[in-house]
């Protein structure tokens, strides 16, 4: 088992579990001004969020067991990714 599979995010931080890509045009759009391509991932871990100037914790928009696209990782290990809340591009619908 991945040493990312027992991590715990810290701040804004998300682990994902990388999903194959979809075929067909079910995936959202990415502007060609992006030549980052965008993955697939299924939301298995989340951090409590960012911690505001004023001291106010806003917690992160995605919650475990979601799929979502993201563009870049800060962590890759093949099987796991840990991102951050910024690099998701959307949440993919059921």
């Amino acid at each position: 088992m991945s040493s990312l599979a027992n991590l715990r995010p810290l701040r804004d931080h998300i682990l994902l579990l990388r999903l194959p890509e979809l075929g067909g045009d079910s995936a959202i759009v990415i502007p060609d001004v992006s030549k980052k391509p965008a993955h697939r991932g299924q939301v298995l871990r989340i951090g409590p969020g960012r911690r505001m100037p004023d001291g106010w914790q806003r917690p992160v928009d995605v919650f475990p067991g979601e799929v979502v696209r993201y563009q870049s990782c800060d962590i890759d290990d093949g099987e796991y990714v840990l991102i951050q809340e910024g690099d998701i591009l959307g949440i993919e619908r059921a």
